[in-house]
């Protein structure tokens, strides 16, 4: 069944009932592709996680934490207590165990920035493209401006059309003024 916001057809037509709403939402969007606001959720999730390494006490003392504990579970190896082994044994586990999640953390983070640095190149890139572009309005206010000193400069009426008549053309895509 087709969507009642069907606009192309090349997506509308196959979404589910439930998020219609939310795809006309996002075409009526103007903001659309702006990226400012996904660069805030990964800077959000960045923080996230670091915090996380803070809060767990992961970090650099991480991976000096499993060497001590390779120490203690070869000393009571060495001493054939079985109590103090079992639990020097699971002191090395928790330490690497430990160390794995920092790695694993900092993989994520390090994704998280790759994917930042994307999103604000790719704004950037936009950013510069609107500058670069025109509208249409601030087009016709020039054209407006031109025709207006042309009017004050040049005395010749039929001059001035002529010239402004061109202007018009080039201002519509269209350099034929016949």
């Amino acid at each position: 069944m087709d969507s009642p916001h069907y606009k192309t057809g090349r997506h509308s037509r196959y979404l589910p009932e439930r998020l219609v709403e939310r795809y006309q939402e996002a075409l009526d969007d103007e903001e659309l592709t702006r990226l400012d606001s996904e660069i805030a959720l990964v800077d959000t999730k960045i923080q996230d996680v670091l915090s996380r390494l803070e809060e767990t006490g992961e970090g650099p003392g991480a991976w000096a934490e499993v060497k001590k504990a390779r120490v203690q579970l070869r000393r009571a190896e060495e001493s054939a207590d079985a109590n103090a082994t079992r639990r020097a044994r699971e002191r090395f586990d928790a330490a690497i165990d430990a160390g794995r999640e920092e790695q694993l953390t900092w993989r994520v983070v390090m994704n998280l920035v790759e994917q930042r640095r994307k999103l604000v190149e790719t704004e950037l890139k936009h950013l510069a493209d609107e500058e670069r572009f025109i509208t249409v309005e601030r087009l016709m206010i020039l054209v407006a401006a031109i025709v207006d000193i042309m009017r004050r400069h040049i005395a010749d009426p039929e001059t001035r059309r002529k010239i402004a008549d061109e202007i018009r053309c080039l201002a519509a895509s269209n350099p034929d003024p016949s």
